[in-house]
């Protein structure tokens, strides 16, 4: 995303009146329903949060041309969290404080499961849209929080399938990781549910130890080192945002996109795709929340591709886009079926009812709110066009073969 766009979305936030003095979830008249989003709009994380917030956008754009929510329109109050646990509990504060108790957003693990409380005490109910941490739906579940994204488990499963079923003779691992607790995690999962694909096909697997950078980090040239060291012929890399983008523009010079014969990407889409184009490695593949071409025969799916390209001026939008776009939808559609804004309404709502999502009807379990998405994946490479690059082959697994039971409450067991 351009300067420009988060310039405009912190000057539409500054723009919200503070003096909201309606109690928690009540109407006032045909006053407009405020929606609180909490996303990383600056800083290592700024490219994942401006795309959120752009499909927060687009879900908002399009109720309020249908009429609005209830007969009222549907205002956002946008505030940065800047990625920070202490942040994204302010907003919350800030939120509910001004009588909005209806809430999208946080993009870290961290920063969730800091403003569970804080929704809690307040009453509130919050939309998450790419949160991964296995603990929000088991350990420290709330029923004041949905997350719409497939969870670790999901996603590294999907990798460890992915791994087995496209590259059965690349039985050796390494790991491009963040050195916090929701990233180490996810190297554990993989390591275990990949040895599981592969034992599937009669083949034994090996993992070296993670090569670890900190979050935030601009210098990625030990871990780039350690990289071209590495006697793996496969590496999953876990860093996202901007430090992925920086950590393979260094590499470049060291030949670190020809050195593995696979590369899988978890945290990063097409954004990611566009800012490195000739620097993409080869044999790479990337996740997406969404993309045209695997839901070219679904109508919902077409209509949200024209509405979102025309928004970024002709260029593609990304699974990010579709996240953003899913969590407030699910909030939206919760309102309009419970008919109100009441928190225990729209949970309710939320817990029994399909999301109209972009793709198609979605559900939450009701057990752990965990939502059944998909998971997609593609393969890219840079290419001489508008976007920078081109995909070569897609690849999808639907969450029903991928979730693990539910058990809100009490910890994640593999």
């Amino acid at each position: 995303m351009t300067s420009i766009r988060r310039r405009d979305a912190l000057k539409y936030a500054a723009g919200i009146s503070a003096s909201i003095a309606s109690p928690l979830g009540l109407a006032q008249g045909t006053s407009p329903i405020r929606i609180g989003v909490s996303l990383p709009l600056g800083g290592p994380m700024s490219n994942i949060g401006q795309d959120l917030l752009l499909g927060n956008e687009l879900a908002v754009s399009q109720i309020n041309r249908d009429g609005g929510l209830l007969g009222r329109k549907v205002e956002l109050v946008i505030r940065d969290d800047k990625a920070s646990s202490t942040q994204a509990v302010a907003n919350v504060r800030e939120f509910t404080g001004n009588g909005i108790n209806l809430i999208s957003g946080n993009a870290t693990s961290p920063s969730v499961l800091a403003v569970i409380p804080a929704l809690e005490e307040a009453n509130a109910v919050q939309v998450t849209p790419i949160v991964i941490s296995m603990a929000i739906t088991h350990e420290k579940f709330s029923r004041h929080l949905f997350r719409a994204n497939a969870n670790d488990f999901m996603q590294m499963g999907a990798y460890a399938r992915l791994a087995a079923d496209l590259y059965p003779n690349v039985t050796r691992w390494t790991c491009l990781n963040v050195d916090v607790e929701a990233s180490h995690q996810s190297w554990e999962l993989f390591k275990k549910l990949a040895t599981r694909s592969y034992n599937a096909i009669n083949k034994q697997v090996t993992f070296d130890e993670a090569i670890l950078s900190k979050f935030g980090a601009t210098d990625f040239k030990n871990q780039v080192a350690a990289a071209m060291r590495s006697d793996a012929d496969g590496v999953l890399s876990l860093v996202y945002g901007q430090g992925a983008v920086t950590m393979f523009q260094q590499g470049a010079a060291l030949g670190l996109q020809k050195k593995f014969k696979a590369t899988l990407d978890r945290g990063n889409d097409p954004t990611f795709a566009r800012a490195l184009a000739a620097f993409l490695p080869q044999e790479y593949w990337m996740s997406a929340g969404w993309h045209p071409e695997i839901y070219r025969n679904r109508p919902q799916s077409v209509a949200f591709e024209k509405e979102a390209t025309a928004r970024l001026g002709g260029r593609a939008p990304s699974g990010f886009n579709f996240l953003g776009h899913l969590s407030m939808t699910a909030l939206t559609s919760a309102v309009r079926s419970a008919k109100s804004t009441d928190t225990a309404a729209v949970i309710q709502a939320m817990e029994t009812m399909p999301v109209a999502s972009a793709i198609g009807p979605l559900r939450f379990r009701k057990e752990d709110h965990q939502i059944l998405g998909d998971m997609n994946f593609l393969q890219v490479a840079g290419a001489d066009t508008p976007d920078r690059y081109k995909i070569t082959k897609f690849k999808n697994y639907t969450g029903a073969e991928l979730i693990e039971p539910a058990s809100p409450g009490r910890p994640f067991v593999l």
